[in-house]
């Protein structure tokens, strides 16, 4: 969500905090809108004991006459109904009946017109289950080839911050949703706050997509101002640059819209203004973007499609180009030192970053070992069917607390909230639920789930892993803050893999709180695991790129599992359950490092690794560490 009013920040933090309010009431009541209250086209069928499947359109290649199409008209609506998350049904309700609708409507009295138009399946959910007609005006939008309906995750995650197992429960969630509801996708892929990266592309092709969209900034962001080509591929998969004005190879695109799609039919408001009347229906705006459009018409444009326009191109013989080196990234990373917004820089007093980000990595544990706790009951022919209902639940609050907003742009306390409570959820009800379960497979001990190993068992004695023997771990170079005083421990687990806990108390509470803490970084390329790629092999799973690849020397990723080559045969690995923030590699000062600028004021600590030895000992000890733990369940 590009929240880009930002002189209206300070403000909206505080309207969703406190409520604003317009003589002392409510100046709209978006949360009572009905369905009825709007008019609509279609039929209401949601009641039907028969559901009408509807597939999005194949793409098509579109001809001007007897020649293939030249000049494009695209678009991107990206859609997000946590916009506010926690926020409540005003705002998700505003946010389907006066920043979608109105965009479906254009559609209509523009049969000819095509849009691209993304949103999570959770939206998809909330506005069939509450608007069945503004659903059924958009399946019938689909039906007639007029939208091209994207959608990637249940929840708008932060998914390039978690294992791919994580955004694979998401994508399973989100099919789940269109058999219920007889909508399917396309094969054109967005996702929330632009995320892209070279694991996605693999995953794509895994579930059967086939057409990404990196964002222009981002691909600028690693490459700089080099000339941009109509289409590129990697893996196998289709990418364009969206937002991107081309004009190459005889063909000429134009982006129409490529932003958040809440704020076009309002003038530029977005849903934090829902409490203070701003955020209506702003028809001026409207019928400009068409008059734009119909003036791009008489140019010669198609207003089309992502999907119909890929099509075309290949028709024309435009060969594709090798898609170049990139890290994993968002769609501002000017704006946001790339995806460090989101893991660990503050731009609110309520920021909480590495609270939310390592609260989702302990539960996301919890979640796969009832997962795995399932598969193994039904190996011993246990009957698990309310078992599996319980882990939907689980799966559903895990996507939920790993929803973006909740840790940047500017995230507001009930948003903070929204993936602390989220994330105890889908903990308690794994938990709860692997007791039971064990009880009912008949274990009277401690559980152990060997998530790594794929083994369950019982015991007496869980493992504790203490780190305690006070240190000098020479692998970092330095730690900086003002308002922390820290102590190093250390343990030595084998000849290979030490292990490190930096504990930090609060020492003036006036200082600002923030921690930086700086690794040499000893190495020419960027060694790492990109997110979604912690289960492939370790030959696909670990990617290098050298600084020459990319046009600045800092930049900055995610480290979704953890790993980081830092020298020689040097590996670190964030303990992404306790540490959970991104780095910055600088190859013109040889440091790797993490800045946390939300830290919790009473203290906290920090845990990670050092492998010294090949790759495959420090992918292992990554998948042990953090996408596969061990997790012991006791009765209580």
């Amino acid at each position: 969500m590009n929240k880009y009013l930002l002189l209206f920040s300070a403000l909206m933090i505080f309207c969703i905090s406190a409520g604003c309010s317009e003589n002392g009431k409510e100046s709209t009541d978006t949360a009572n809108i009905k369905d009825t209250e709007f008019t609509d086209v279609y039929t209401d069928t949601s009641g039907s004991d028969t559901i009408e499947v509807v597939e999005s359109c194949k793409p098509s290649e579109i001809r001007d006459g007897e020649n293939y199409q030249e000049k494009f008209s695209l678009s991107l609506f990206h859609y997000n109904i946590q916009y506010i998350a926690g926020g409540g049904e005003k705002y998700e309700n505003a946010i389907i009946r006066i920043g979608f609708e109105p965009i479906l409507d254009i559609l209509l009295r523009h049969p000819n017109w095509k849009f691209s138009i993304e949103m999570q399946g959770y939206m998809l959910e909330i506005m069939a289950e509450r608007f069945p007609k503004t659903f059924n005006k958009l399946k019938e939008l689909v039906k007639n080839c007029q939208v091209e309906f994207i959608s990637f995750h249940y929840s708008d995650q932060l998914f390039l911050a978690y294992p791919e197992t994580d955004m694979q429960w998401s994508f399973d969630l989100n099919r789940s949703v269109f058999e219920k509801y007889g909508l399917f996708p396309s094969g054109v892929v967005f996702t929330q706050e632009g995320q892209f990266g070279e694991g996605m592309l693999r995953f794509m092709k895994k579930n059967g997509m086939n057409i990404a969209l990196y964002p222009k900034n981002l691909f600028r962001y690693f490459l700089g101002d080099i000339d941009r080509k109509p289409l590129y591929s990697k893996y196998e998969t289709d990418v364009v640059i969206v937002g991107a004005g081309i004009d190459s190879d005889g063909v000429k695109v134009d982006w129409s819209f490529f932003n958040d799609g809440e704020l076009l039919a309002t003038g530029g408001f977005s849903p934090y203004f829902v409490d203070t009347g701003n955020y209506k229906v702003d028809e001026e705006s409207i019928k400009k973007y068409e008059d734009e459009l119909l003036q791009k018409e008489k140019e010669g444009y198609r207003i089309t499609s992502v999907g119909d326009y890929v099509a075309t191109i290949k028709a024309r013989g435009i060969t594709t180009t090798p898609l170049p080196p990139l890290l994993d990234g968002t769609w501002q990373p000017d704006d946001t030192a790339n995806i460090h917004r989101w893991m660990g820089d503050s731009k609110g007093k309520v920021d909480r970053d590495n609270k939310v980000l390592t609260s989702n990595y302990e539960a996301r544990k919890f979640v796969l070992s009832f997962e795995n706790l399932i598969k193994y009951a039904k190996s011993k022919k246990a009957d698990t069917t309310k078992y599996e209902e319980e882990l939907i639940k689980a799966k559903r609050y895990l996507a939920y607390a790993e929803v973006s907003d909740s840790t940047g742009w500017y995230p507001n306390q009930v948003e903070v909230n929204y993936s602390l409570d989220n994330a105890k959820n889908a903990r308690e009800i794994s938990v709860n639920q692997i007791r039971s379960l064990g009880e009912k497979l008949g274990f009277t001990k401690t559980i152990k789930i060997d998530n790594y190993n794929s083994e369950i068992s019982e015991t007496d004695t869980p493992e504790v892993i203490s780190i305690d023997e006070e240190c000098k771990e020479e692998s970092f170079s330095g730690i900086k803050s003002d308002y922390y005083s820290y102590e190093v421990f250390c343990k030595k687990t084998d000849d290979f893999r030490t292990d490190v806990r930096v504990v930090f108390l609060p020492k003036n509470t006036e200082a600002e709180k923030s921690v930086t803490m700086t690794f040499p970084f000893e190495t020419e390329d960027i060694e790492y695991v990109p997110a979604l790629l912690d289960n492939e092999d370790i030959k696909d799973a670990i990617l290098s790129y050298g600084r020459t690849d990319f046009a600045r020397s800092e930049l900055n990723t995610s480290l979704a599992t953890g790993l980081i080559k830092i020298g020689a045969e040097k590996y670190l690995i964030k303990h992404c359950e306790y540490f959970h923030i991104s780095p910055f590699v600088n190859f013109e000062t040889k440091l790797l490092t993490f800045i946390d600028n939300s830290p919790e004021a009473e203290g906290f600590e920090w845990r990670f690794s050092i492998i010294k030895g090949d790759r495959s000992k420090a992918f292992s000890e990554m998948k042990r560490i953090n996408t596969l733990p061990v997790v012991y369940v006791g009765k209580n």
